[in-house]
């Protein structure tokens, strides 16, 4: 069985919690729809704990595009303005 993960937008504690649950589930691998970068302060240990995820299908989302290009987010800037 897969867990599906999503928009975790650099949100460790909630992805922990995710993680824990598919594990008691049984989860033997791992489908994640982008966005692990965004919004939260917990990038770096986010992008090292997928890299351990075994059997993993990733998909970059909008967010993690702009963390890759080196570019700002235009939804979240507009929330500093």
């Amino acid at each position: 069985m897969k867990a599906i993960i999503s928009d975790i937008h650099a949100n460790y504690a909630a992805l922990r919690a995710v993680l824990a649950d598919a594990e008691a589930l049984g989860c033997d691998g791992y489908i994640c729809l982008g966005d692990v970068a965004g919004y939260h302060a917990d990038i770096n240990v986010c992008l090292e704990l997928r890299r351990t995820l075994p059997n993993l299908a990733l998909i970059r989302g909008y967010h993690d595009a702009y963390l890759l290009c080196g570019m700002g987010c235009p939804r979240s800037e507009l929330g500093s303005r």
